[in-house]
């Protein structure tokens, strides 16, 4: 069987007889949802600042400044001791000294006093190697 729900218009006083006499007041119910927040109020004033927390540890090291300003020149040092003297011109050993050889006129080099020279024919360094010999083919 089908139900059909079809609106009617009924009297109050037969709505009066057909509810009955009343009852006792029912329990309260439960309670409804909450509101929405209402508005902010005013800010107060400010509060007293605390006491100073603890010192934290120190923070890495940073990159270092620009060099400063040269300052002024400080005084002039105490003079130093005399070096000991020099040796004479000489820089050859004993028993040479600086001749200039025949083939570089503008050098000096260190020949053994008494040595016999070597343009000498019959030289031991003269017999060495000749002079020409890059002629020779």
């Amino acid at each position: 069987m089908a139900e059909i729900n079809i609106p009617v218009t009924i009297p109050e006083s037969i709505l009066d007889l057909l509810r009955g006499p009343k009852g006792d007041p029912g329990k309260p119910g439960t309670s409804g949802p909450s509101g929405s927040p209402g508005q902010d109020g005013e800010s107060g004033s400010d509060g007293a600042d605390g006491s100073a927390g603890t010192v934290g540890p120190a923070g890495p090291q940073g990159d270092p400044g620009p060099a400063g300003p040269q300052g002024e020149p400080g005084p002039a040092g105490a003079d130093g001791a005399d070096g000991r003297d020099g040796r004479d011109g000489q820089t050859c050993p004993d028993g040479y000294s600086l001749q200039a050889p025949a083939d570089d006129p503008d050098a000096l080099v260190c020949r053994r006093d008494g040595a016999p020279d070597p343009d000498e024919p019959g030289s031991p360094q003269a017999a060495a190697l000749d002079p020409q010999r890059r002629l020779y083919v």
